[in-house]
């Protein structure tokens, strides 16, 4: 059945004359009424992600072109080309092969969490390079569905179309953008949004890498974290006013990196402690058994006793053993 809405969908798509006849759709792989999403190749058969749209998501995708154009980030899919007609929108990009977070999670369970600590301190170098421009670049839409991760576990950061550039002198954004579960409470219009907007979204990710969850309320996520420091890291994120959250990406990562030097020291403490109980048990088994053989040597007898014992009793056996001499007869002559 899916196979056969890909083929419908990609049948479906009308190329602008910038683009006809240079890509050819393979596979539709996202679809919604105002955009979609097509794998293509060129005629030397390399493969790109042509993003379609129309309506409003034709603003957010010509963002998205013009943010992938400015920065040239590793983390970012190569751009290669926009173009766009009266009503719709086209943005020609690299593709990245691989899942993203969400499909990885829902397919393979949870990260371990050393991988987790890892993968959020790497995402906090990658949008910390966007606050560190001036001004500073807000995502506003970080979510699992939003970052690839390729089988190396290189991660990529996709669908740009949501960032803005912080502005002082703004009360409040003036629409909402981004996705409920992982929006900070200010993008729905009490305040601007800011560098801690992502920190919020950070925090409700990092949840997810470790329970495959992002409701970050719920008290059976927090079981299932069974760690007071993570759960005291991922509440900080996610606090309701902006100034009580972690202020940087920063800040965010120097409290992951301590709590995973803080980790590995414990299970360092542990082992050596296991190897100190291994090492003592070992040791008294070794008295253990030095002190059964030293006792039993004290009771037995001497070697010269041994020896005296052994040679009384054989004069003994050799006395008893040996025959009297009997009286020749009185033979006579007859």
């Amino acid at each position: 059945m899916e196979k056969i809405f890909e083929k419908f969908y990609s049948q479906n798509v009308r190329l602008p004359e910038e683009l006809a006849g240079k890509i050819e759709v393979r596979s539709c792989i996202g679809y919604s009424d105002a955009q979609q999403v097509y794998l293509v190749e060129d005629s030397r058969k390399r493969l790109f992600v042509l993003k379609v749209a129309a309506g409003e998501k034709k603003e957010l995708l010509r963002k998205d072109a013009a943010v992938l154009q400015e920065h040239r980030y590793s983390f970012l899919p190569g751009y290669v080309g926009y173009t766009e007609t009266e009503e719709t929108g086209y943005l020609l990009r690299e593709y990245i092969a691989g899942d993203t977070i969400w499909e990885w999670v829902n397919r393979r369970g949870p990260f371990p969490r050393e991988e987790a600590d890892a993968l959020l301190c790497r995402l906090c170098d990658m949008v910390g390079q966007f606050h560190r421009q001036t001004p500073p670049v807000i995502h506003r839409d970080i979510k699992p569905q939003n970052i690839v991760i390729t089988e190396e576990k290189n991660l990529f950061l996709i669908d740009m179309g949501t960032v803005r550039e912080y502005k002082a002198d703004l009360g409040q954004d003036t629409i909402f953008i981004g996705t409920k579960p992982t929006a900070a409470p200010e993008q729905y219009g009490y305040r601007q949004t800011d560098c801690r907007t992502d920190i919020y979204a950070l925090g409700v990710l990092y949840l997810f890498l470790l329970t495959g969850s992002l409701d970050v309320q719920s008290p059976k996520n927090w079981e299932a974290l069974d760690d007071p420091e993570v759960y005291s890291v991922i509440r900080r994120c996610t606090k309701m006013d902006p100034d009580d959250r972690y202020q940087s990406c920063e800040e965010l990562q120097r409290a992951v990196r301590k709590l995973r030097e803080t980790r590995r020291t414990a299970s360092a403490q542990r082992r050596r402690r296991t190897l100190w109980e291994t090492a003592a048990l070992a040791l008294g088994g070794i008295f253990f058994c030095t002190g059964i053989r030293t006792g039993h040597a004290k009771s037995l007898p001497g070697k010269a006793a041994i020896a005296a014992e052994c040679g009384r009793r054989g004069r003994g056996k050799s006395q008893r053993a040996r025959p009297q001499k009997a009286e020749q007869p009185n033979s006579g002559g007859i």
